[in-house]
């Protein structure tokens, strides 16, 4: 176990976001696989479980992200955003990470207010760069994934085989071990962009708009995105906001009362983080965070839940 880091902070407020890559609007009903989000207050102490938030649900991404713009913009004090998607890739892909594969996929992405967006096409344009970039024949990857109408010589539907690129970063292998000690699902492939389970399509439409709150010009100077940034525990920022990747089934969600597994773990995972001290500070964290990222939590010595 890493020591913690000495002088911890504390965060205010806790958000987590459950982000979703729907290509339409959701219902006007709660529906699970759209966006969800939950806001804790973490100088109220106490139990976890008693202090669960409700969780928020959210037709589209941009009512999501509008949502969080104006929670951030009323903070005060430290916050903690938590999104349940990659903010780093490897680097054998070419792909940047961190804050300038935001910037990268921002000039691509077209997300429109209907939820119809171009998240394959941009797969396969990035597919087809890093192919002749490294020589590969297309088809090669890395993103893979995609109903039949989106395949094309760049994207396939299934993952290629062989498959030329290391799918898995040192912080998803750590997790992926530990649910394989515990016998429940792990971590997904940041490449994977469609089927069960899949993360990659949150994170080409995730990165997109939050480089709209990293560049927005009442909020930058407040966002550090962790834990790619220099002055990511900065404690002389006032009022800093600290975005972070988490997985939301680092904590069992299933005690929680609502019926959609989505509402459940945002509302779980910000009321566990705002409760405990632990999960404030991270440790040292290996060399390989500041290039690929890493998953916020993941320190804990915690048994992920199972999917239910």
């Amino acid at each position: 176990m890493t020591p913690a880091r000495e002088n911890p902070r504390r965060f205010d407020t806790v958000i987590i976001v459950d982000w979703s890559a729907s290509s339409t609007r959701g219902p006007a009903r709660e529906s699970p696989d759209r966006c969800w989000a939950a806001a804790a207050d973490a100088r109220t102490g106490g139990d976890a479980s008693a202090a669960a938030p409700t969780p928020r649900y959210f037709r589209t991404r941009l009512d999501c992200i509008a949502w969080l713009r104006d929670q951030l913009l009323a903070a005060t004090g430290e916050t903690f955003v938590g999104f349940d998607f990659p903010f780093g890739v490897l680097h054998c892909t070419t792909l940047p990470t961190g804050r300038a594969l935001a910037a990268f996929l921002a000039a691509r992405i077209n997300d429109d207010p209907s939820g119809a967006n171009n998240r394959f096409a941009v797969a396969a344009e990035i597919n087809r760069e890093i192919a002749a970039a490294r020589g590969l024949p297309r088809g090669s990857g890395p993103f893979w994934g995609c109903p039949a109408a989106a395949a094309c010589d760049d994207l396939t539907i299934k993952r290629p085989r062989p498959f030329a690129f290391d799918e898995f970063r040192a912080a998803d292998r750590a997790l992926l071990d530990r649910g394989r000690a515990n016998r429940v699902p792990g971590v997904q492939s940041p490449f994977k962009l469609a089927g069960a389970g899949s993360v990659g399509s949150q994170m080409l439409t995730g990165l997109a708009a939050i480089d709209s709150l990293l560049t927005d010009g009442a909020l930058a100077d407040r966002i550090t995105l962790w834990p790619f940034d220099d002055n990511d525990v900065s404690s002389a920022a006032a009022n800093l906001i600290t975005f972070a990747e988490v997985w939301p089934s680092l904590i069992d969600s299933t005690a929680h009362p609502h019926p959609i597994r989505d509402a459940r773990q945002v509302a779980t995972l910000a009321a566990a983080i705002a409760a405990d001290l632990r999960l404030h500070t991270p440790p040292p964290l290996p060399a390989a965070a500041k290039s690929e990222g890493w998953i916020w939590g993941s320190w804990l010595e915690v048994a992920p839940a199972a999917r239910r």
